[in-house]
C-alpha cells in the first residue's frame, strides 16, 4: 500500500508537498479504515485551486513510465513544471510503499511528461536499482542485473525498472509486488467525466461491464445458466440503485445480438414497454452507474483515486457511497470532495480527513492541539475554524 507520497516542482506545487498516510491517530473506532498501521481510506478537502486534483495527477504520474497503459490523458499533464520551469527544469517524485512489512521507496525526476532523468528503487533503505540518464549511470544490485543487456538503454527514454521488468525473469519478489501494485492503480475524475487512467476495464461499455458480458459469454455453460447469471447481475444493480434512492424495474435482454439493460414500464390500460436504461439516464444516475461499474471490480484495484467523486450526488448519497467503498478493505481509497457532511466520526475518523492548503496537506489531528474524540462533531469544528492554521 502507499504510505507516503512527495512531489516538488510539479504543476502548482513549487515546494515539496508531503502526503503522509502513515500518520494515523490513536483511535479505537472505525478501525477498518486502517491497514497495517497506515490510513487506507482518505478524503481530501481544499478550496478551488488548492491542489486536490494536481495531487492525484502527481500520484498517478508513475503509470506513464512503469506501465503500458494509454497516455490519452496526457492533456491533463500540460504545464507539467511549476511556473513552466521557473524554479527548476525538473519535477521530483518520491513514493513510499509497504509490501509484506517491507518498506519500498521509489524516487524519480522528470523534465516533462515524457522524459525520465533519474530513478532509484530502495528496499528497507538499501538501493537495489539506480539510474541517471544525464550521467549515463546505472546500478543494479539484484539478480536480474546479472543477465540484463544494458547496451543501448540510454539511447531510449525508458525507465530502468520497467526495462528490467520487461527483459528479465523476475526473481526479486518485492519488485514484482511493486509492479503489480502500480499496474492495478485507478484514477478517475468525477463519475460524470470520461477522464480515466490505470487498470483497464474488462469491457468497453459500462452496461456490458455491469452485466459481465465478456466473462459470462466465455463460460462453458448452458444458455439458461448464462441467463441466470445475467439476471443475477441485474438484480444486484437494482438493489444498489435502490439503496441510493433510485427505484427502477430493470430487466436484461438481448436485442439485435447485443445484451442490454432495460427499464420495464407497465400500466393497467397498456402493454408493458421496455426502454433502454442508457437512453433515460440522468446525470446523477449515470454517475451512480459509473461508480457501480468500478465498485463491482474494486477488488482488482490496489489504489483507487476519485477526483470530485461527489460532484453529481445528493449529500445523503455521498455517505452511502463512502460506506460502500469502505467495505473494500484490500483496496486503498483516496477521494477529493467539498462535502463537509462527510466529516463524521460515525463514517470515518479524524485522521482520514485531509486538508490541502498553501502547498501543504495534513489530516485533522495534525491541524489542532485539541484532542479529537469520537463524540465530537468534526464538521462543526471544521466550520468554526478549529483546523485553520
Amino acid at each position: 500500500m502507499l504510505t507516503k507520497f512527495q512531489v516538488k516542482n510539479f504543476k502548482k506545487f513549487s515546494d515539496n508537498i508531503i502526503f503522509d498516510l502513515s500518520k494515523k491517530g490513536d483511535y479505537d473506532f472505525n478501525e477498518e479504515v486502517i491497514r497495517n498501521n497506515n490510513i487506507n481510506f482518505a478524503l481530501i478537502y481544499g478550496s478551488n485551486g488548492s491542489g486536490k486534483s494536481n495531487l492525484g495527477l502527481a500520484i498517478f504520474d508513475i503509470l506513464f513510465h512503469i506501465t503500458d497503459y494509454s497516455k490519452e490523458v496526457q492533456i491533463l499533464y500540460e504545464n507539467y513544471l511549476y511556473g513552466n520551469g521557473i524554479l527548476s527544469d525538473r519535477a521530483e517524485f518520491t513514493y513510499n510503499f509497504l509490501f509484506d512489512n517491507h518498506n519500498v521507496e521509489y524516487r524519480y525526476t522528470k523534465k516533462d511528461f515524457e522524459n525520465l532523468i533519474e530513478e532509484e528503487f530502495k528496499l528497507d533503505g538499501k538501493t537495489l536499482v539506480y539510474m541517471n540518464r544525464e550521467k549515463k549511470e546505472e546500478k543494479i544490485y539484484i539478480p536480474e542485473g546479472d543477465t540484463l543487456k544494458i547496451e543501448g538503454f540510454f539511447d531510449a527514454n525508458l525507465s530502468l525498472i520497467k526495462y528490467i521488468l520487461k527483459n528479465s525473469i523476475i526473481e526479486t519478489q518485492i519488485l514484482e509486488k511493486f509492479n503489480n501494485f502500480i499496474n492495478k492503480m485507478n484514477w478517475l475524475r468525477s463519475l460524470q467525466r470520461n477522464n480515466y487512467m490505470g487498470y483497464p476495464l474488462k469491457n468497453n461499455s459500462i452496461i456490458g461491464a455491469i452485466l459481465g458480458v465478456n466473462e459470462i459469454e466465455k463460460l462453458d455453460i448452458s444458455i439458461d445458466e448464462k441467463e441466470e447469471k445475467f439476471n443475477k447481475n441485474v438484480k444486484e444493480l437494482k438493489e444498489f440503485l435502490l439503496e441510493g434512492g433510485i427505484d427502477l424495474n430493470l430487466i436484461q435482454s438481448e436485442r439485435d445480438g447485443k445484451r442490454d439493460i432495460f427499464v420495464k414500464y407497465q400500466s393497467l390500460e397498456k402493454e408493458e414497454r421496455l426502454i433502454r436504461l442508457w437512453d433515460i439516464l440522468s446525470s446523477g444516475t449515470f454517475a451512480l452507474l459509473s461508480l457501480y461499474n468500478f465498485y463491482k471490480r474494486i477488488e482488482d484495484n490496489s489504489l483507487l483515486f476519485i477526483d470530485e467523486f461527489d460532484a453529481f450526488y445528493h449529500y445523503r448519497l455521498t455517505k452511502l457511497i463512502v460506506k460502500k467503498l469502505k467495505e473494500q478493505k484490500n483496496t486503498q481509497i483516496i477521494l477529493t470532495t467539498h462535502s463537509t457532511n462527510l466529516m463524521d466520526n460515525e463514517l470515518l475518523r479524524p485522521d482520514c480527513y485531509f486538508i490541502i492548503k498553501d502547498n501543504k496537506i495534513k489530516n485533522l489531528p495534525e491541524l489542532t492541539n485539541k484532542e479529537l474524540r469520537e463524540a465530537h462533531d468534526i464538521e462543526k469544528l471544521f466550520k468554526s475554524g478549529v483546523f485553520d492554521e
